[in-house]
């Protein structure tokens, strides 16, 4: 089983749009991320990585805590907090999801052995994000991120409206999100799309609460494409896959939290965030380790 970049190509494309070949590799090189987690072995190469393992229970997240908790080669970059302080979002000792496998930085490997800490949202509070923002403007980036949707108070899919929750943003302005929405289809599931300026993408699969997905986005302005990939972490299996056009800008910033403005979008609900990793400089997709 070849563990090597040779995938990344085909990794890349639409999984709608692959051929049997490239959907064969894409399935070896994921389980050979499989393989490498389990021994230690070839931990991915990333430019940066944000464990989220940084002060108190309760404290709310600013740059300061997001920088302490910020793992990376070089001073690429800087944090900070749009619409603070981010009452809505804290440092939480309630979920945590450790890294599936390790990742290196600057060729320190980190395995996220013994950490207790997420970032936990607290739904009630539009465009407040915490943002990274690179110094130098890049022309191809992947992120991934894990995320956890929890039953806590009213949970999700209860008011029929729309969050965007995790998103890259370009220095022209245009912008590649993960995007909830919160309608119910029985039992309390919710549903999920891309959306860039060119619009939206079509719903996508039901999301479950209390379950912790991995989130990977592309953005890849050279070939007018951003993506977003989620897979569910019990499993590793892709669980949906969005595609949409983005214009040719470079890359900004990666943000948590809601980044939108929807104004009465509020829903009494929780949402986790963990191990946040960026890699621009091979932009590996999907970017799971």
């Amino acid at each position: 089983m070849a563990c090597d970049s040779t995938t990344l190509a085909a990794a890349s494309k639409c999984f709608n749009c692959l051929n049997p070949d490239e959907l064969d590799s894409i399935y070896t090189q994921l389980l050979c991320n499989r393989a490498n987690a389990s021994t230690g072995s070839n931990p991915l190469s990333v430019d940066l990585f944000i464990d989220m393992e940084n002060s108190t229970d309760g404290t709310q997240v600013d740059g300061v805590i997001a920088l302490a908790a910020t793992h990376r080669a070089s001073n690429d970059g800087f944090w900070t907090v749009v619409n603070g302080p981010l009452v809505a979002t804290t440092v939480s000792t309630l979920q945590e999801r450790p890294l599936h496998g390790p990742v290196s930085v600057g060729g320190v490997t980190f395995k996220d052995t013994g950490a207790t800490r997420s970032w936990r949202t607290h739904n009630t509070v539009p465009l407040g994000y915490v943002r990274y923002e690179l110094n130098q403007a890049k022309t191809k980036v992947s992120v991934g991120m894990a995320m956890y949707f929890s039953s806590e108070n009213t949970g999700w899919g209860t008011d029929f409206n729309s969050y965007d929750v995790f998103g890259i943003v370009g220095t022209a302005g245009e912008f590649l999100v993960f995007n909830l929405q919160n309608q119910p289809a029985g039992g309390g599931d919710f549903f999920m799309r891309a959306h860039t300026a060119a619009g939206v993408s079509a719903v996508q699969n039901n999301l479950k609460m209390n379950q912790w997905y991995w989130v990977t986005m592309l953005w890849d302005p050279a070939n007018l494409i951003g993506r977003i990939t989620v897979y569910n972490l019990d499993t590793l299996v892709p669980f949906a896959e969005m595609t949409l056009a983005i214009a040719n800008d470079t890359f900004r910033y990666v943000a948590i939290s809601r980044t939108d403005n929807h104004g009465a979008s509020l829903a009494d609900a929780y949402y986790y965030n963990d191990d946040l990793i960026v890699d621009y400089t091979n932009a590996v997709y999907p970017l799971l380790p």
